[in-house]
């Protein structure tokens, strides 16, 4: 039984892994497409871009399907710190697009949005704690404190959308 545990944190599940793959190539073939249809032919440069990130995000399913889930129940508490710091960076040192501050700019044309790694950390904070069997009432207020702090630097960004969807994940 231990090998089989052992073996499953090392091989991603193949049936996620197709998912992950059709998913990226139906995306790169609309993104193509779209190419085509703007620039006649010649790769577009959201087409490689787009690739790129295709490539970063299996990159990123590779490592995290050979981590122990487990190690996260340990950097809750860390994460959630360093989500409420991306959050905070984002409205002192965000680049403001479309009438939102919501993204950091990386140079080069890149952007991160920390809300988006907010709902993640969300979602591993609110596990962790659940987890834990020895969580009393003050832990729980000070837990969904924290988490009532990060909607509201969300929606000063503004953006209602991850909001609404933190708090619905948060509900469930």
């Amino acid at each position: 039984m231990t090998t089989l545990r052992m073996r499953a944190a090392i091989v991603p599940d193949p049936l996620l892994l197709l998912a992950a793959c059709l998913l990226s190539s139906g995306g790169l073939l609309i993104v193509r497409a779209i190419a085509l249809e703007e620039a006649r032919g010649t790769l577009s440069a959201d087409l490689v871009r787009q690739a790129a990130y295709v490539a970063l995000g299996l990159l990123a399913f590779g490592i995290t399907s050979r981590t122990d889930y487990r190690l996260l129940r340990t950097l809750a508490p860390q994460l959630l710190v360093a989500g409420l710091a991306g959050l905070l960076l984002v409205l002192v040192a965000g680049t403001h697009e479309y009438g939102a501050r919501r993204w950091i700019s990386l140079g080069s044309g890149m952007t991160v949005q920390p809300s988006e790694f907010a709902k993640v950390i969300a979602v591993i904070a609110g596990a962790a704690f659940a987890a834990d069997r020895a969580a009393n009432g003050r832990a729980a207020t000070a837990l969904l404190g924290l988490f009532g702090v990060t909607a509201v630097l969300i929606v000063i960004e503004p953006d209602l959308g991850t909001a609404i969807v933190l708090g619905l994940t948060w509900g469930a």
